[in-house]
């Protein structure tokens, strides 16, 4: 499939332009829209993301896969109403399928509708009791719900179903972050880290252990190597210049603003109000 081979050669222009060209209905036009749905999100083209997502599910309404890709991205773009319909639509149409009802799940939780979350999501866990993502979305609603010991042991099943999960491993150093258990934090995160060394997020996270313990030097170590990775994270080049700035450094923190100037103003400019203030 042509798409397939742009996206392997990191060629998600070219992927992306490809929905202009597939006819509605076509055999296997359901998963070359999906294909071009991953493209354009990774191009930041939300809209045409979207529409090919919801296109692909409305080729193939039996795919679960293709329904809840399009939902991940309306509950990601703040749709919650109308991520809330497509699910409820295709569990009514497919009540066996674990993803659905884990998607259903989220959006409840989104809304604040407790019960039908916690429901829903155990619904979708009792379907699949062996599979990460829903697991993984079990665990997320019970975070959001406050029930943070169900959602501990659940991201550690996530673990024992995809052994290495770098998602729960820095699911589970935030719940122990956000109760101040530093060292607990720590240990998670790093685990991250070791499973998926190119994963920008686990090293922001150790950064922000390390600053809460005053440990300048190693916040700006893991800052450094989280931007290496992924430069374009605004919160991580934002962080830097104020660990430089409160490391004495203040010259490569004006540096670190200017870099931020180019990829996020507002960030800049509240990096530069700490620097000159």
């Amino acid at each position: 499939m042509l798409g397939e081979t742009y996206c392997r050669a990191g060629r998600y222009r070219e992927a992306a332009d490809l929905a202009k060209n597939i006819p509605s209905g076509s055999p296997n036009s359901a998963d070359a829209l999906m294909l071009v749905g991953d493209a354009c999100m990774k191009l930041r083209r939300m809209d045409e993301a979207e529409k090919a997502f919801l296109e692909s599910g409305r080729a193939a309404p039996d795919n679960a896969q293709a329904l809840r890709a399009a939902g991940e991205l309306l509950i990601a773009r703040g749709k919650y109403p109308e991520a809330q319909k497509l699910y409820s639509d295709a569990v009514r149409r497919m009540p066996k399928e674990a993803l659905l009802h884990s998607g259903l799940g989220l959006v409840y939780g989104f809304l604040g509708i407790q019960d039908l979350a916690v429901k829903e999501s155990e619904a979708a866990a009792a379907l699949s009791p062996d599979k990460a993502d829903v697991l993984f979305d079990l665990g997320l609603t019970y975070e959001r719900l406050g029930k943070r010991e169900n959602a501990k042991e659940t991201f550690i099943k996530v673990i024992q179903a995809e052994p290495g999960s770098t998602r729960a491993y820095i699911r589970l150093g935030l719940l122990h972050e956000s109760e101040n258990d530093l060292e607990k934090a720590l240990f998670y995160y790093r685990e991250a880290m070791n499973a998926h060394p190119d994963c920008p997020f686990a090293p922001c996270h150790m950064a922000s252990v390390h600053a809460k313990r005053q440990e300048l030097e190693e916040a700006k170590k893991y800052l450094e190597k989280a931007v290496a990775i992924e430069p374009g994270l605004i919160d991580a080049q934002h962080n830097l210049g104020v660990v430089l700035y409160l490391q004495g450094n203040i010259e490569a923190a004006k540096k670190q603003q200017t870099l931020l100037g180019d990829l996020d103003k507002a960030s800049a400019e509240e990096l530069m109000k700490i620097i000159y203030d």
